[in-house]
């Protein structure tokens, strides 16, 4: 209930905050766009970069798992209960440490990402004279918008030029 009542709160200062700033200019004075979150994200190089780095580290841990549960049913076949309960001890041990790695990893991903994004983000909006970018996922931020307002390629392109260096 409280999260609900928070939330609306959130969307109701968010469209005060957009009204006032609409009406503080005249219509052809504002430079407004909007982005797809999702999309600008899944396509930024740095993204796939870190995200292929963190998958070497995820995959030798499924491959230790992978061994150990071969290695477990080979003694939990042999009715061997020892070695079996032992095992099952490492086996949750290991599995806990792949969920962990895989949290930790996407957060250091979200943070790193999005940190080096929001820059761009702010460079591209200044150099292009805009007052307002708003981000959108799909669930409500941005309901309509016309073409022309969604900079989302153009931003993937932006985003990755600076980020490969150029």
């Amino acid at each position: 209930m409280t999260k609900t009542i928070y939330t609306g709160l959130f969307f109701f200062a968010l469209a005060l905050v957009f009204f006032l700033f609409l009406s503080g200019k005249s219509e052809d004075q504002n430079r407004i766009a909007y982005v797809n979150n999702v999309q600008l994200f899944d396509s930024f190089n740095m993204a796939q970069d870190i995200d292929r780095m963190h998958m070497v580290e995820i995959n030798k841990q499924k491959k230790k798992l992978d061994s150990l549960y071969q290695l477990y049913n080979l003694y939990r076949q042999s009715k061997k209960t020892e070695v079996t309960a032992e095992l099952e001890g490492e086996l949750r041990t290991e599995d806990q440490k792949l969920k962990q790695m895989s949290e930790s990893f996407s957060m250091e991903l979200n943070k790193q990402v999005w940190e080096r994004l929001n820059q761009y983000i702010k460079a591209y909006g200044n150099e292009n004279g805009y007052d307002l970018i708003m981000g959108t996922q799909g669930n409500g931020n941005v309901m309509y918008a016309k073409e022309h307002m969604d900079l989302t390629s153009n931003l993937i392109q932006y985003c990755n030029t600076k980020y490969e260096g150029d």
